[in-house]
């Protein structure tokens, strides 16, 4: 049996265990139930006591005996755990809210961009346009949020990551300035991985952009890359990984590092240490989303005055070869035909919005309010319907339910669903086919008639009754 003095146990600069000692002595020299942090091995490891017992002999304390366990590993889990969890609530709120916030977006930017469209030069069309910048920077927060509550439409690819940091390393060098130094480490070979490649370059651009603002006076940023197997005994460290090969991005800087209570709450949207006006507080909440709806890991590190380093982990695509970047498509020719669009949306001035723009464009417009509405609509309308608008989130049914339905007799219809709630936050739009057509909300009128054309002319002329 293990004998130790009673400070390394109890250490009388740890409260927790000042207040086991104040029980102890208080209950008669016995405690059950106690949880402390020993200083056996010089790392602070966490003990929680089943029994402590004073032997006392002729009147005075002689010795302590006690039961205790090592829950570090136990306590680190649940830490862990209740972080992804904490963060989870928060991205599933954020979603609902985004979805609602979009709707509006989408009506504020319709009718501004068509007041802006009819007014002469002049104030009153300065203002139009003021309210439709102001709703572009709303919808970007939008989108930041969608990216933390993993509710993005992302277009995976094979990439090769080493590439995409040399890619990005000339814009990198100007977003530092010449006061911070630049360091890549690449790992070759490195395997490749699936994510897109937008949203990959986001995450890095928001990390250096993070440990800039850590370097007020200058310093080292270093973008490091690596091949990872995580096992069984990391997954403590990764509660939200599986065992396997990934690859790593690191990102470090020399920076004043942070806090304990900063990197407890560091992913949480709106959560910011910066002065007032200097961010909205999404750059880590963004990267944290983008990060885990690519099936990866985040992992922060960081000591106040000495850095911070970021440690991303993607799982690896052995053997995979890097996608080439596809050509552009053909431009549309923006003909309108007079085509016949079948637009269904439950929020009813979004509908309105849309359905007006649409029609102004010169398209004939069949308007709906839900999935049950659509599918009358469509089984009265006696000639083509070339293409199908729909929201995604709809009560009793859904739009992808909506899709199969019209497509039982008009199985060749063109198909665009909209959504301001997308990607895992509804999994319906990861299983969107390659001829389907996505329009993000908020959106513009000149997309939307954008998005449209588009899709009639690549697929050609309808004969869909």
């Amino acid at each position: 049996m293990a004998r130790f003095p009673l400070e390394r146990v109890f250490p009388r600069n740890d409260p927790a265990a000042v207040q086991v000692l104040g029980n102890f002595m208080r209950d008669s020299y016995r405690v059950e139930g106690a949880e402390t942090r020993a200083l056996l091995d010089g790392t602070g490891t966490r003990l929680f006591v089943d029994h402590l017992i004073g032997i006392v002999e002729q009147g005075r304390l002689r010795r302590v005996w006690g039961t205790r366990r090592d829950i570090t590993l136990e306590r680190m889990v649940d830490e862990r755990l209740s972080q992804s969890q904490r963060l989870e609530s928060i991205g599933r709120l954020a979603g609902g809210v985004a979805h609602d916030f979009n709707n509006l977006l989408t009506v504020m930017l319709g009718y501004a961009e068509s007041l802006k469209e009819r007014l002469p030069d002049g104030q009153a069309r300065r203002d139009a346009d003021e309210i439709r910048q102001t709703a572009l920077k709303a919808a970007e927060l939008s989108r930041q949020l969608l990216a933390f509550s993993r509710g993005q439409v992302l277009r995976p690819t094979i990439l090769d990551l080493n590439a995409v940091l040399r890619a990005m390393e000339p814009i990198l060098r100007k977003v530092l300035g010449e006061d911070i130094d630049l360091q890549l480490n690449l790992a070759d070979p490195l395997e490749h991985i699936e994510a897109d490649p937008g949203q990959i370059e986001r995450v890095v651009m928001n990390l250096v952009v993070n440990g800039r603002d850590a370097m007020p006076e200058g310093g080292t940023l270093e973008l490091r890359t690596a091949v990872s197997e995580l096992h069984e005994s990391d997954i403590p460290s990764h509660p939200t990984l599986t065992p396997g090969g990934y690859v790593l991005l690191s990102i470090s800087d020399t920076g004043t590092g942070m806090t304990d209570e900063v990197k407890r709450h560091a992913f949480e949207p709106f959560y910011s240490t910066k002065d007032k006006g200097r961010g909205h507080g999404l750059g880590l909440a963004t990267v944290y989303g983008i990060v885990r709806q690519s099936q990866g890991g985040i992992t922060l590190y960081s000591e106040l005055g000495h850095g911070t380093e970021f440690k991303v982990l993607l799982p690896a695509k052995v053997g995979a070869v890097a996608t080439e970047i596809a050509a552009s498509a053909p431009e549309s020719s923006g003909a309108v035909r007079g085509e016949t669009i079948l637009l269904v949306e439950d929020e009813p001035a979004v509908l309105e919005m849309a359905k007006t723009a649409l029609s102004e464009a010169g398209y004939n417009v069949l308007a709906a309010a839900n999935g049950q509405e659509a599918l009358r609509v469509s089984a009265e309308q006696r000639g083509p319907i070339d293409l199908v608008l729909t929201d995604m989130v709809m009560p009793g049914m859904n739009g992808r339910d909506l899709v199969k339905a019209l497509r039982q007799r008009r199985p060749k219809i063109r198909v665009i669903i909209s959504s301001g709630y997308s990607g895992e936050t509804h999994p319906a739009l990861n299983s969107m086919s390659p001829d389907e057509g996505y329009l993000e909300k908020p959106f513009l009128i000149s997309k939307l008639r954008r998005s449209v054309r588009e899709m009639l002319d690549t697929t050609g002329t309808s004969t869909e009754y």
